[in-house]
């Protein structure tokens, strides 16, 4: 990639003109996601970045504890954060290989890089609601395990 080859070419320099060797400092993901201030937390190398568009109450935090037990996950496992201006940046520091949308509706569309697959399913607090979708958003959520993309 290029920052490698730029890296190279700074180390070929340094050395025949007999330096002490250069380094190009890279932040870390922390500090990236300080910077931009985000929502999010979690596990910053997590595969899985779940997007809440709902507000969340106990009651919501304790379904959704649920749902990442049965998916054999645990929120410290993965990188939860909410709808804001700098999500993209956050995902593109993240890295995911999977972004779940949760929501009111089960048809959000958000546009990830390709690499990125994404599943869009209702928000915990929505279930509580209606009972009769929450085998629709276990379908949805199943993609997570299905798709081999465990953290």
């Amino acid at each position: 990639n290029m920052r490698t080859q730029i890296k190279s070419h700074l180390e070929l320099i340094n050395r025949s003109i007999g330096g002490e060797p250069l380094y190009i400092h890279t932040p870390s993901k922390q500090d990236r996601l300080k910077k931009i201030k985000t929502k999010g937390k979690g596990n910053i190398n997590s595969k899985v970045v779940f997007i809440s568009y709902c507000e969340d109450t106990k009651e919501s935090d304790a379904l959704f504890d649920k749902i990442l037990s049965a998916l054999k996950l645990t929120r410290e496992a993965v990188w939860i954060t909410r709808e804001h201006e700098q999500l993209d940046k956050e995902i593109n520091i993240i890295n995911p290989k999977v972004v779940c949308c949760m929501s009111e509706r089960r048809d959000v569309i958000y546009n990830v890089p390709t690499n990125i697959k994404f599943i869009s399913t209702y928000h915990p607090s929505v279930l509580l609601k209606d009972e009769n979708l929450k085998k629709e958003a276990w379908l949805d959520l199943q993609n997570i395990s299905n798709m081999g993309q465990r953290p």
